[in-house]
């Protein structure tokens, strides 16, 4: 008869019981099972056979199925076992995919669908969730000109392709305000006000990324070797 794990007929072979459910106390669940299986260099049988088995198995799936169980107490269960394990890359993604367009205070997101000859040109900008009217349905945002607005959950959209594109946004809208100076259009700044001192303190707003303004460090050249290591400022990006 097969294996019930390999699905083989193996000649000759010694028939033992699944270690998984009958020789580890308790057995090994669904859980420890598919947390093992997403870790790096887990066994190919993880991807190829069932947590447990009620009847016998072959040797060979015997022996194999003895290295899960080992790591099994070793992974998961001399650490305080799975519900203190640390998610592993594939949950992450399989969590960031499930709340890829979940609208939560502190993200970016992008106004859309507005319709009335007041707001209309508010569609396409990008925006800051501050908090959530429960009763209205209704955001208070903040605008990358930092100016705040109430906007219908329906007329906002979020990803992480928007998470992105508010950071340049965000960054190119501050690098155009310090080339313009505090009074836009008047008096100019002296060069010196105008540019941030590379590498020092400054009360001057950060934006995490590459955009235009952003101290950036060269790496990976090989047709100017010389220039890796070095510093520098984005004066424009094309993404």
């Amino acid at each position: 008869m097969p294996c019930p794990a390999c699905g083989k007929e193996p000649v000759g072979t010694e028939w033992k019981s699944d270690p998984l459910r009958w020789e580890l106390d308790p057995p090994c669940s669904e859980a420890e099972w598919s947390y093992l299986a997403d870790l790096p260099q887990a066994p190919a049988i993880m991807s190829e056979q069932k947590c447990a088995y009620m009847n016998n198995i072959c040797r060979g799936c015997y022996s194999e199925r003895l290295e899960v169980m080992a790591r099994v107490k070793s992974r998961i269960r001399s650490k305080g076992g799975i519900e203190e394990m640390k998610p592993t890359r594939r949950m992450r993604q399989k969590w960031e995919e499930e709340h890829a367009h979940d609208l939560v205070g502190s993200r970016p997101a992008k106004i859309v669908g507005l319709q009335s000859a007041t707001a209309v040109q508010l569609n396409g900008q990008y925006c800051k969730l501050l908090t959530k009217d429960a009763q209205t349905e209704r955001w208070t945002v903040e605008l990358i000109t930092g100016e705040q607005k109430s906007i219908k959950e329906s007329n906002l959209e979020v990803s992480k392709d928007i998470d992105s594109e508010y950071e340049l946004a965000k960054g190119r809208f501050l690098f155009e305000s310090m080339k313009a100076g505090p009074n836009a259009g008047g008096k100019k700044q002296a060069d010196s006000e105008e540019r941030r001192p590379l590498g020092q303190k400054t009360a001057w707003p950060k934006v995490k990324g590459i955009h235009p303004g952003a101290v950036v460090r060269l790496q990976g050249l090989t047709s100017a070797p010389e220039m890796n290591g070095r510093k520098g400022r984005c004066i424009s990006f094309d993404p």
